[in-house]
């Protein structure tokens, strides 16, 4: 004999008050079972011939990693088997509020932090970007704390700054770079101020690409 087939993902009844298709075939297939098509079957006839119907349904247990969410889903068992036995509603409140704080302390979900933007500076001491192209200046700082600067510039006073970074991204001592200047080296040192100056090099550009120092 085939399984009995419940329709578990219909409602029983539709809008008009009549039984939906599905779960006509169902008491129809249990009309047959229990020998007969206009005898209402006894109660626990049915109870049998569904719970027979329950045991072909194959289910898939999820299992959450979260040690906190795993408690919780015990406690809520817990909570389930204490209701048609309390008359007194006092340890089922016990309950709710031990299942409570368990839920506010399970950790909100993972989200990667997100690397902040390149940032423009104003530009000192008549330097400007040299365009064509090349990266602007810029600066950010990234997770772990480490500042980075780009950009190729023009124009300004060799021995000058070429802009002042902001508190929070300043180096704790003086560093010192080599720069690629018109083609030959130079040299940037950034202060502890937040000068990013053009200690030497030319003035035609002066590239500040793949400098990086941990913030102070």
């Amino acid at each position: 004999m085939s399984a009995l087939t419940v329709p578990w993902r219909e409602p029983i009844i539709d809008r008009n008050g009549n039984l939906t298709p599905s779960w006509v075939i169902f008491y129809n297939e249990l009309l047959a079972r229990v020998g007969g098509s206009g005898t209402t079957p006894d109660l626990s006839q049915i109870i049998t011939l569904i719970e027979q119907a329950t045991q072909v349904i194959e289910f898939q247990a999820f299992v959450p990693q979260d040690a906190g969410i795993q408690q919780a889903m015990r406690k809520i068992a817990e909570l389930e088997a204490l209701i048609p036995q309390q008359p007194d509603l006092n340890p089922i409140r016990r309950k709710l509020e031990e299942l409570e704080g368990m839920i506010l302390d399970i950790p909100a979900p993972y989200r990667p932090p997100t690397v902040e933007a390149w940032i423009a500076p104003t530009l000192l001491n008549s330097w400007v970007n040299f365009g064509g192209g090349f990266n602007n200046a810029g600066y950010y700082k990234d997770l772990s704390g480490v500042v980075h600067l780009r950009g190729m510039v023009k124009s300004g006073v060799i021995g000058n700054a070429v802009f002042n970074l902001p508190a929070g991204y300043r180096p704790a001592n003086e560093e010192l770079f080599v720069a690629i200047s018109n083609g030959a080296l130079g040299r940037v040192d950034i202060y502890p101020s937040g000068d990013v100056g053009a200690t030497s090099g030319s003035n035609s550009w002066l590239s500040l690409d793949g400098m990086t120092f941990r913030a102070a």
